[in-house]
């Protein structure tokens, strides 16, 4: 499981629409399709219901998706700290998240 998929699981569960989904992300729709249907198979579960008119999200997908949004916060969150570090030392005092925040507090000097 790729964090990219988790991005297009996401941006398909907010549009419901492959075509929508593939343009926020600027991907090709196919590769989108393709993608979604790795994750699937790799959890061996169904997200999406499609038919030729709708996508919608089946009981698994709209449980996952709540995971998959706090994943890529999580990820998200590691980028952004770890960014404090770019010059080898901790940059904390332009942290404006609280969590950012809690972990500047606990940082070794």
């Amino acid at each position: 499981m790729e964090l990219r998929q988790m991005h297009y699981f996401i941006a398909l569960a907010e549009h419901l629409n492959f075509s929508r989904a593939a343009t926020s992300l600027f991907v090709a729709q196919p590769l989108l399709s393709l993608q979604i249907q790795k994750l699937e198979r790799e959890l061996g579960v169904a997200l999406f219901q499609r038919s030729s008119r709708r996508v919608s999200l089946t009981e698994a997908g709209r449980f996952l998706l709540t995971s998959a949004k706090r994943i890529v916060a999580e990820a998200d969150y590691f980028t952004t700290v770890a960014g404090h570090f770019v010059d080898g030392s901790p940059k904390w005092r332009f942290a404006a998240d609280t969590r950012t925040q809690r972990a500047a507090a606990d940082a070794p000097e």
